[in-house]
Protein backbone atom coordinates (compact mmCIF):
# COMPACT_ATOMS: atom_id res chain seq x y z
CA UNK A 1 0.00 0.00 0.00
CA UNK A 2 2.78 2.44 0.93
CA UNK A 3 4.58 1.86 -2.38
CA UNK A 4 1.51 1.68 -4.64
CA UNK A 5 0.63 5.22 -5.74
CA UNK A 6 -2.59 4.02 -7.39
CA UNK A 7 -3.89 2.52 -4.13
CA UNK A 8 -2.97 5.67 -2.23
CA UNK A 9 -4.74 7.92 -4.73
CA UNK A 10 -7.74 5.60 -4.67
CA UNK A 11 -7.97 5.77 -0.89
CA UNK A 12 -7.65 9.56 -0.89
CA UNK A 13 -10.38 9.82 -3.55
CA UNK A 14 -12.60 7.56 -1.46
CA UNK A 15 -12.23 9.83 1.57
CA UNK A 16 -12.94 12.99 -0.44
CA UNK A 17 -15.95 11.39 -2.16
CA UNK A 18 -17.28 10.15 1.16
CA UNK A 19 -17.30 13.73 2.44
CA UNK A 20 -18.32 15.61 -0.71
CA UNK A 21 -21.07 13.41 -2.20
CA UNK A 22 -23.60 14.07 0.61
CA UNK A 23 -23.20 17.81 0.01
CA UNK A 24 -23.88 17.41 -3.71
CA UNK A 25 -27.00 15.33 -3.09
CA UNK A 26 -28.21 17.73 -0.42
CA UNK A 27 -27.89 20.59 -2.93
CA UNK A 28 -29.90 18.59 -5.49
CA UNK A 29 -32.63 17.80 -2.95
CA UNK A 30 -32.78 21.44 -1.83
CA UNK A 31 -33.15 22.68 -5.42
CA UNK A 32 -35.81 20.06 -6.23
CA UNK A 33 -37.84 21.00 -3.17
CA UNK A 34 -37.76 24.64 -4.24
CA UNK A 35 -38.98 23.60 -7.70
CA UNK A 36 -41.74 21.55 -6.08
CA UNK A 37 -42.99 24.53 -4.06
CA UNK A 38 -42.98 26.80 -7.13
CA UNK A 39 -44.61 24.34 -9.54
CA UNK A 40 -48.28 24.61 -10.48
CA UNK A 41 -48.35 21.27 -12.28
CA UNK A 42 -49.55 18.23 -10.35
CA UNK A 43 -47.72 15.95 -12.78
CA UNK A 44 -44.47 17.85 -12.41
CA UNK A 45 -44.82 17.85 -8.60
CA UNK A 46 -45.27 14.10 -8.58
CA UNK A 47 -42.18 13.67 -10.75
CA UNK A 48 -40.10 15.95 -8.51
CA UNK A 49 -41.35 14.12 -5.42
CA UNK A 50 -40.16 10.80 -6.87
CA UNK A 51 -36.74 12.29 -7.64
CA UNK A 52 -36.38 13.62 -4.09
CA UNK A 53 -37.40 10.29 -2.57
CA UNK A 54 -34.93 8.49 -4.83
CA UNK A 55 -32.07 10.79 -3.79
CA UNK A 56 -32.94 10.47 -0.11
CA UNK A 57 -33.08 6.69 -0.40
CA UNK A 58 -29.70 6.58 -2.15
CA UNK A 59 -28.19 8.51 0.76
CA UNK A 60 -29.73 6.13 3.28
CA UNK A 61 -28.56 3.08 1.33
CA UNK A 62 -25.01 4.41 1.27
CA UNK A 63 -24.99 4.61 5.07
CA UNK A 64 -27.18 1.76 6.27
CA UNK A 65 -26.99 -1.86 5.26
CA UNK A 66 -28.50 -5.22 6.16
CA UNK A 67 -26.71 -8.34 7.22
CA UNK A 68 -27.64 -11.77 8.49
CA UNK A 69 -24.44 -12.15 10.56
CA UNK A 70 -23.16 -10.22 13.57
CA UNK A 71 -19.57 -11.12 12.77
CA UNK A 72 -18.40 -9.52 9.52
CA UNK A 73 -14.91 -11.06 9.69
CA UNK A 74 -13.34 -7.76 8.64
CA UNK A 75 -9.77 -8.30 7.46
CA UNK A 76 -7.38 -6.80 10.03
CA UNK A 77 -5.46 -3.73 8.90
CA UNK A 78 -1.69 -4.05 9.23
CA UNK A 79 0.42 -1.46 11.02
CA UNK A 80 2.08 -0.49 7.74
CA UNK A 81 -1.26 0.09 6.03
CA UNK A 82 -2.52 2.08 9.01
CA UNK A 83 0.57 4.30 8.96
CA UNK A 84 0.24 4.80 5.22
CA UNK A 85 -3.40 5.86 5.54
CA UNK A 86 -2.55 8.26 8.36
CA UNK A 87 0.08 9.85 6.12
CA UNK A 88 -2.32 10.17 3.18
CA UNK A 89 -5.17 11.74 5.17
CA UNK A 90 -2.70 14.01 6.96
CA UNK A 91 -1.97 15.55 3.57
CA UNK A 92 -5.63 16.47 3.00
CA UNK A 93 -6.81 20.02 3.79
CA UNK A 94 -7.47 20.43 7.54
CA UNK A 95 -11.24 20.84 7.01
CA UNK A 96 -11.45 17.43 5.31
CA UNK A 97 -9.42 15.87 8.11
CA UNK A 98 -11.81 17.39 10.65
CA UNK A 99 -14.84 16.15 8.69
CA UNK A 100 -13.36 12.67 8.45
CA UNK A 101 -12.96 12.54 12.23
CA UNK A 102 -16.42 13.97 12.84
CA UNK A 103 -17.98 11.45 10.47
CA UNK A 104 -16.51 8.70 12.63
CA UNK A 105 -18.04 10.23 15.77
CA UNK A 106 -14.83 11.80 17.06
CA UNK A 107 -13.88 15.34 17.96
CA UNK A 108 -11.50 17.27 15.73
CA UNK A 109 -8.75 16.92 18.35
CA UNK A 110 -8.96 13.12 18.50
CA UNK A 111 -6.29 10.85 17.05
CA UNK A 112 -6.45 10.49 13.27
CA UNK A 113 -5.32 6.86 13.55
CA UNK A 114 -8.41 6.05 15.63
CA UNK A 115 -10.66 7.61 12.98
CA UNK A 116 -9.03 5.46 10.32
CA UNK A 117 -9.49 2.31 12.39
CA UNK A 118 -13.15 3.17 13.02
CA UNK A 119 -13.66 3.64 9.29
CA UNK A 120 -11.97 0.34 8.44
CA UNK A 121 -14.06 -1.60 10.94
CA UNK A 122 -17.28 0.35 10.32
CA UNK A 123 -19.08 -2.66 8.81
CA UNK A 124 -18.60 -4.58 12.08
CA UNK A 125 -19.61 -1.60 14.22
CA UNK A 126 -22.79 -1.11 12.19
CA UNK A 127 -23.96 -4.71 12.63
CA UNK A 128 -23.32 -4.51 16.38
CA UNK A 129 -25.70 -1.56 16.45
CA UNK A 130 -28.34 -3.79 14.86
CA UNK A 131 -28.33 -6.20 17.82
CA UNK A 132 -31.06 -4.19 19.52
CA UNK A 133 -33.39 -4.63 16.53
CA UNK A 134 -33.56 -8.43 16.73
CA UNK A 135 -36.87 -9.78 18.02
CA UNK A 136 -35.16 -13.04 18.94
CA UNK A 137 -31.51 -13.38 19.84
CA UNK A 138 -30.47 -17.04 20.02
CA UNK A 139 -27.18 -18.19 21.50
CA UNK A 140 -25.61 -18.57 18.04
CA UNK A 141 -26.38 -14.94 17.16
CA UNK A 142 -25.07 -13.77 20.53
CA UNK A 143 -21.82 -15.67 19.98
CA UNK A 144 -21.45 -14.06 16.55
CA UNK A 145 -21.81 -10.63 18.14
CA UNK A 146 -19.26 -11.53 20.83
CA UNK A 147 -16.79 -12.83 18.22
CA UNK A 148 -17.38 -9.74 16.10
CA UNK A 149 -16.62 -7.44 19.03
CA UNK A 150 -13.57 -9.43 20.09
CA UNK A 151 -12.00 -9.16 16.61
CA UNK A 152 -11.94 -5.35 16.88
CA UNK A 153 -8.61 -3.70 17.84
CA UNK A 154 -8.42 -2.48 21.44
CA UNK A 155 -8.74 1.25 20.55
CA UNK A 156 -11.91 0.56 18.54
CA UNK A 157 -13.38 -1.56 21.35
CA UNK A 158 -12.63 1.25 23.79
CA UNK A 159 -14.25 3.89 21.58
CA UNK A 160 -17.31 1.69 21.02
CA UNK A 161 -17.75 1.21 24.77
CA UNK A 162 -17.49 4.96 25.24
CA UNK A 163 -19.99 5.64 22.44
CA UNK A 164 -22.70 3.45 24.01
CA UNK A 165 -22.11 4.86 27.48
CA UNK A 166 -20.50 1.96 29.32
CA UNK A 167 -17.24 1.93 31.25
CA UNK A 168 -13.85 0.92 29.91
CA UNK A 169 -13.78 -2.28 31.98
CA UNK A 170 -17.20 -3.48 30.79
CA UNK A 171 -16.97 -7.10 29.65
CA UNK A 172 -17.97 -8.13 26.15
CA UNK A 173 -21.01 -9.98 27.53
CA UNK A 174 -22.12 -6.81 29.30
CA UNK A 175 -21.55 -4.81 26.10
CA UNK A 176 -23.88 -7.15 24.20
CA UNK A 177 -26.43 -6.92 27.04
CA UNK A 178 -26.27 -3.12 26.83
CA UNK A 179 -26.85 -3.27 23.07
CA UNK A 180 -29.81 -5.60 23.54
CA UNK A 181 -31.22 -3.12 26.06
CA UNK A 182 -31.25 -0.44 23.38
CA UNK A 183 -27.88 1.26 23.73
CA UNK A 184 -26.54 2.49 20.42
CA UNK A 185 -23.44 4.25 19.15
CA UNK A 186 -25.54 6.25 16.64
CA UNK A 187 -26.54 9.56 18.19
CA UNK A 188 -28.77 12.34 16.97
CA UNK A 189 -26.18 14.62 15.40
CA UNK A 190 -27.99 17.88 16.10
CA UNK A 191 -28.66 16.99 19.73
CA UNK A 192 -25.05 15.92 20.10
CA UNK A 193 -23.93 19.32 18.82
CA UNK A 194 -26.28 21.27 21.06
CA UNK A 195 -25.40 19.27 24.17
CA UNK A 196 -21.68 18.63 23.73
CA UNK A 197 -20.12 20.97 21.19
CA UNK A 198 -17.86 23.76 22.32
CA UNK A 199 -18.41 27.38 21.43
CA UNK A 200 -22.21 27.36 21.85
CA UNK A 201 -24.03 29.86 24.02
CA UNK A 202 -27.74 29.18 24.31
CA UNK A 203 -30.14 31.87 23.20
CA UNK A 204 -30.26 33.85 19.97
CA UNK A 205 -30.22 31.69 16.85
CA UNK A 206 -29.93 28.50 18.92
CA UNK A 207 -33.52 29.10 20.03
CA UNK A 208 -34.73 30.09 16.56
CA UNK A 209 -37.07 27.39 15.24
CA UNK A 210 -36.22 28.02 11.58
CA UNK A 211 -32.50 27.76 12.28
CA UNK A 212 -33.01 24.53 14.22
CA UNK A 213 -35.25 23.15 11.46
CA UNK A 214 -32.65 23.88 8.78
CA UNK A 215 -29.92 22.46 10.98
CA UNK A 216 -31.93 19.33 11.67
CA UNK A 217 -32.36 18.72 7.94
CA UNK A 218 -28.66 19.33 7.35
CA UNK A 219 -27.80 16.94 10.20
CA UNK A 220 -29.76 14.16 8.53
CA UNK A 221 -27.94 14.58 5.22
CA UNK A 222 -24.45 15.84 6.06
CA UNK A 223 -24.09 15.12 9.77
CA UNK A 224 -20.31 15.62 10.02
CA UNK A 225 -20.59 19.24 8.85
CA UNK A 226 -23.12 20.15 11.54
CA UNK A 227 -20.73 18.81 14.16
CA UNK A 228 -18.26 21.59 13.34
CA UNK A 229 -20.06 24.51 14.95
CA UNK A 230 -16.87 25.57 16.71
CA UNK A 231 -15.25 25.97 13.25
CA UNK A 232 -18.07 27.91 11.59
CA UNK A 233 -17.06 30.88 9.42
CA UNK A 234 -18.08 34.43 10.23
CA UNK A 235 -20.57 36.35 8.07
CA UNK A 236 -17.65 38.41 6.76
CA UNK A 237 -15.78 35.26 5.74
CA UNK A 238 -18.84 33.91 3.94
CA UNK A 239 -19.33 37.21 2.11
CA UNK A 240 -15.66 37.19 1.12
CA UNK A 241 -15.96 33.60 -0.10
CA UNK A 242 -19.01 34.47 -2.22
CA UNK A 243 -17.43 37.59 -3.69
CA UNK A 244 -13.85 36.45 -4.20
CA UNK A 245 -14.07 32.68 -4.73
CA UNK A 246 -17.41 31.84 -6.30
CA UNK A 247 -18.06 34.56 -8.83
CA UNK A 248 -20.93 34.56 -11.30
CA UNK A 249 -18.96 32.50 -13.80
CA UNK A 250 -18.54 29.53 -11.42
CA UNK A 251 -21.57 29.49 -9.10
CA UNK A 252 -24.58 31.80 -9.03
CA UNK A 253 -26.44 32.04 -5.73
CA UNK A 254 -30.20 31.81 -5.91
CA UNK A 255 -30.70 33.09 -2.36
CA UNK A 256 -28.81 34.62 0.53
CA UNK A 257 -26.52 32.20 2.44
CA UNK A 258 -28.50 30.52 5.22
CA UNK A 259 -27.03 29.74 8.62
CA UNK A 260 -27.13 26.13 9.75
CA UNK A 261 -25.29 24.37 12.53
CA UNK A 262 -21.66 24.14 11.47
CA UNK A 263 -21.67 26.95 8.91
CA UNK A 264 -23.78 28.24 6.05
CA UNK A 265 -25.84 26.63 3.32
CA UNK A 266 -25.39 28.10 -0.17
CA UNK A 267 -28.06 27.45 -2.75
CA UNK A 268 -27.43 28.20 -6.40
CA UNK A 269 -26.53 26.98 -9.86
CA UNK A 270 -23.14 25.85 -11.18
Amino acid sequence: FREDLTLQQGFQSKVEEMLEQPMIKMQQIYNLRNQYMQSNSAQEKEFIKELVESLEKSMEDSIFGFTDSFNQNVKPMSDDETKARVQIISELPPVLQHLFKRRMGLSTSDDLKLAILLDHYSAQLEVLDQVKNEDTFPDAARQEAIDGFNMLPAPVQSQFRKSIGVSEDTSVDEVIDALRAGKTSNTNVLIDVLENNQGITYGGEYEDLEFLKRSGHAAELIGPFTLMEDFKPTEEEVDSFVQEVLGTDTYTLSSKPERVMGGYYLSGVN
